[in-house]
């Protein structure tokens, strides 16, 4: 049974990318606003007040509003509150009454490649059937098209339902190449994200050290929808390489067997503000103290920027 899934796992992947192969030949907004007038109006401007709607900002000191506008320019929110004056022909309008506005959901922790593999392992159990079909079996299997291809399809899904910003666990680093589709598809979507660059399978992976180019390449500043990070198990050696590049961390799997490991690096200052700790399961209050402790930014000097 095994060696026929085997065989066609490339299938499988190639089925999954042709569903989006004509789609992804032009941008997907733009292949999402050809079809809406509507929607490329709003796109078309660089103005749009969101009017009359419930506003919920989730900010205490905005505070929320039974009624209220909310204005964009250039992509940011510049204001907030009931009857903003904006000439009809200087914004997009968009009629919020009887709606809730709101902030975007956060994903914090998203392999985003599995698009393609969406329902496939619905009874499935982490070990051994998660291990053994996805990670050990299928990854591997992945060409640069179907990383591109699983990613847009994660990304337009989640902005889809509501989900705007999200961390990519990008476990399918094989090459450089994958690695530049996985931004590539990121970018195309429009969604906020941390790429969180992580290993991959095979002699053409370049981790950890091609975070540098990728940096270098995609991430020019700090004030842009993608961000960086190295995604790390609770390594020191591969800590100390983030902070010498000057990168977050997004360590995956942390928990009470590894925690000791998480002390450590804490004592030896390798824990930096920003970095992510993902499943967190019975950690000890000490290791949730190292953690708290971590995000003090006056115990940490400034990030190096001399490698970007």
């Amino acid at each position: 049974m095994h060696d026929d899934f085997d065989l066609t796992r490339r299938t499988l992947l190639a089925s999954g990318a042709g569903l989006v192969a004509a789609a992804t030949q032009i941008s997907p907004a733009r292949a999402q606003s050809a079809g809406d007038p509507e929607l490329a109006r709003v796109q078309g401007q660089r103005r749009i007040l969101i009017k009359g709607g419930v506003v919920l900002t989730l900010d205490r000191q905005i505070g929320d509003f039974a009624r209220a506008d909310v204005l964009i320019e250039d992509g940011k929110i510049r204001e907030v509150r009931p009857e903003i004056a904006v000439a009809s022909d200087a914004a997009a309008v968009i009629d919020a009454a009887n709606r809730i506005v709101l902030p975007g959901f956060i994903d914090t922790h998203h392999h985003f490649y599995q698009g393609l593999l969406r329902n496939i392992l619905t009874n499935g159990l982490l070990n051994p059937d998660y291990n053994r079909d996805i990670q050990a079996t299928l990854t591997p299997a992945y060409a640069p098209a179907d990383a591109y291809a699983g990613v847009l399809i994660t990304a337009l899904g989640m902005i889809d339902m509501g989900t705007t910003t999200a961390v990519d666990t990008s476990q399918v680093a094989h090459t450089p190449e994958h690695s530049d589709a996985c931004i590539r598809a990121l970018q195309e979507s429009g969604i906020r994200a941390v790429f969180a660059y992580w290993r991959g399978a095979g002699p053409g992976a370049q981790y950890p050290q091609d975070i540098v180019r990728l940096r270098r390449s995609y991430f020019s500043s700090d004030d842009q929808l993608l961000t960086p990070a190295l995604g790390a198990s609770l390594d020191p050696k591969i800590f100390a390489y983030a902070r010498e590049v000057g990168v977050r961390t997004v360590s995956h799997g942390v928990s009470n067997t590894t925690e000791r490991t998480l002390l450590e690096l804490g004592r030896a200052g390798l824990l930096r503000p920003g970095d992510e700790y993902i499943h967190c399961t019975h950690l000890s209050d000490a290791a949730w103290r190292a953690i708290k402790d971590s995000n003090d930014d006056s115990t940490h000097g400034p990030p190096r920027d001399d490698l970007a």
